[in-house]
């Protein structure tokens, strides 16, 4: 039975055009690919508006934004009570063939280029490019929960999507109260880690039961990743932010470990440093541990003695030391200064080996690690970028990248050095592949929120930790992701599809064991 007159709206022989209700029922969007859009009043069957722009439609959930997807790829988002274009997305190479929208301001769209790609309305950019499909992806749509999303394709088939960030591949070990500022894995046991908060205390857990360990380690936490375990696995270090110390615990019995070291800290010589540690690494015979001071100090502490060896040292001349990392051989010690710079002193004498300028730039430096050869060194900084140097000769591996479009916080090596973990103030993580540079899969995405990442010693699990009280175990199995990207693709990947998930490995067509 129809409902009144026909609603007739100009277009041309051969064009499609397409046709949407707005989410309340009372409107109707009709729009032809090179030409208008029109808004009608569904109740009195006429128009009520003209965008003067047309293309493959959607109509957001709150009914405020229209997106038309143009043959040139182009997206353009309006305002649907005023047709005022607010921005065009640029990504896709050739035309849009579908668009949804979804909870939480994301957007879908579909092209003949055989992707999909999952946009953020607010700020209008592409949050994922998702790749599988054989031929031209040709409608999207989003379970209403946000979840899901499906993809058809001329190929004649249907991908479903994991959208919930983690993509199957990682585990909540926990979701606490406290913000997590540091974490560590023992080296001895890849299921043991530990877990600084920044109101304390430190926590062991067992990662493959996702199960806390023993009792907490009493130590205040402040906002540093402060917190290593020794060689052996049997001792934990952790900054105590309450009185400047770090303290030792015995891992079995969570029983503290002689008397607290006491760093002399030297005079502060900006208003907002304190006396506080930012970094914690053991050296690899576990004799020695350097303790990176917001005063501008670098300690190397005797553990049998409980003293340090020699006077603290000032690599950044007064600078905030934010991190410090000893090489392989242990002969070598790296600290990373707030003026940008990164510094190589000599074990145990002090000597000075190289100054660097980090990720080239005059940005603190956040975070470095060997590779565990000794032969890389990683830095990374505040505006999001990473450079690899040689720590023997002091040059670069390359030109720096950008890793986080926030600051860098932490960097992990994988146990055969192939891999670089990044983790920032943006709430994801990342996996590098150390020969090429390039990322490897989609970021690792979390909460909102700032987080630090470390590899197990295995290199197969990452655990990502974040302030707001989540700590993520990410399956980082080469062997996981293919077989994931496998699944996903339903058919051998393309040598461009292999690159994406694993660059810098040997192409393999068959979906068989990396």
């Amino acid at each position: 039975m129809r409902l009144g007159p026909v609603l007739r709206y100009h277009t041309k022989r051969g064009v499609r055009g397409n046709l949407v209700f707005a989410p309340d029922g009372a409107r109707l969007f009709t729009s032809v690919q090179g030409g208008k859009t029109i808004v009608w009043d569904v109740t009195h069957r006429r128009p009520v508006r003209t965008i003067p722009m047309g293309g493959m439609l959607a109509v957001s959930g709150d009914g405020k934004t229209v997106a038309l997807g143009r043959q040139d790829g182009s997206i353009i988002l309006a305002d649907a009570g005023t047709g005022r274009r607010r921005r065009t997305l640029t990504r896709h190479s050739t035309a849009v063939m579908g668009l949804a929208f979804g909870p939480g301001g994301t957007l879908a769209s579909a092209s003949g280029d055989r992707t999909a790609i999952l946009w953020d309305v607010a700020t209008g950019k592409a949050r994922e490019t998702l790749r599988g499909h054989a031929g031209s992806v040709t409608g999207v749509a989003i379970s209403p929960d946000g979840r899901t999303l499906y993809t058809s394709s001329l190929d004649d088939s249907v991908i479903a999507w994991d959208l919930t960030a983690t993509r199957g591949l990682a585990r909540e070990l926990t979701r606490s109260a406290g913000s997590f500022v540091g974490v560590a894995f023992s080296p001895r046991d890849p299921n043991l880690l530990a877990l600084a908060q920044h109101d304390g205390p430190v926590t062991l857990w067992d990662a493959a039961r996702r199960a806390r360990v023993g009792k907490p380690l009493a130590v205040v936490g402040g906002w540093a990743n402060a917190v290593a375990f020794s060689p052996d696995g049997r001792i934990v270090a952790a900054a105590n932010y309450a009185d400047g110390t770090v303290v030792l615990f015995d891992v079995a019995t969570g029983a503290r470990i002689g008397r607290p070291l006491r760093p002399r800290y030297g005079p502060i010589y900006v208003q907002s440093q304190s006396r506080d540690i930012n970094g914690i690494a053991f050296s690899p015979d576990g004799k020695l541990l350097a303790t990176a001071g917001n005063d501008g100090s670098m300690i190397l502490w005797d553990l049998a003695r409980r003293a340090p060896i020699g006077p603290p040292l000032r690599p950044g001349g007064g600078f905030t030391v934010t991190a410090v990392a000893f090489s392989r051989d242990g002969r070598t010690l790296a600290t990373g200064v707030d003026d940008g710079k990164v510094v190589l002193t000599r074990v145990p004498d002090g000597k000075l080996l190289h100054e660097l300028t980090g990720t080239g730039g005059v940005y603190p430096t956040s975070a470095v690690a060997f590779a565990p050869d000794g032969k890389t060194l990683a830095a990374a900084d505040l505006t999001g970028k990473v450079r690899l140097l040689d720590p023997h000769t002091g040059k670069s591996r390359g030109p720096a990248w950008v890793a986080e479009d926030l600051a860098v916080i932490s960097t992990s090596f994988s146990s055969d050095g192939s891999v670089l973990a990044t983790s920032g103030r943006g709430g994801t993580a990342a996996l590098w592949d150390v020969g090429s540079g390039k990322r490897i899969g989609a970021p690792l995405t979390g909460p909102p929120s700032q987080g630090v990442a470390a590899f197990d010693s295995t290199g197969h699990t990452l655990a990502t930790a974040f302030s707001d009280g989540t700590v993520l175990l990410w399956d980082v199995d080469p062997a996981s992701w293919l077989k994931r990207a496998c699944a996903v693709a339903g058919r051998p990947l393309t040598q461009q599809e292999w690159q994406e998930f694993l660059p810098g490995r040997p192409y393999k067509p068959s979906c068989g064991t990396p």
